[in-house]
C-alpha cells in the first residue's frame, strides 16, 4: 500500500475485475493509507 501511494502519478483500485476508483496524480497525493485500507475492509 505505502508503495501504491509512494510511485507513480495514478493509482486505480480494482473489485472482482472492476475498476471502483481511479485516482489521478493530484487527487493521489492527498490519500493515505488510511484513506486506501478502506477499499478492502
Amino acid at each position: 500500500m505505502d508503495d501504491a501511494l509512494r510511485y507513480g502519478n495514478r493509482l486505480i483500485v480494482i473489485d472482482d475485475g472492476r475498476i471502483i476508483k481511479d485516482f489521478d496524480q493530484a487527487k493521489k497525493e492527498k490519500l493515505t493509507r488510511s484513506n486506501l485500507d478502506t477499499f478492502f475492509a
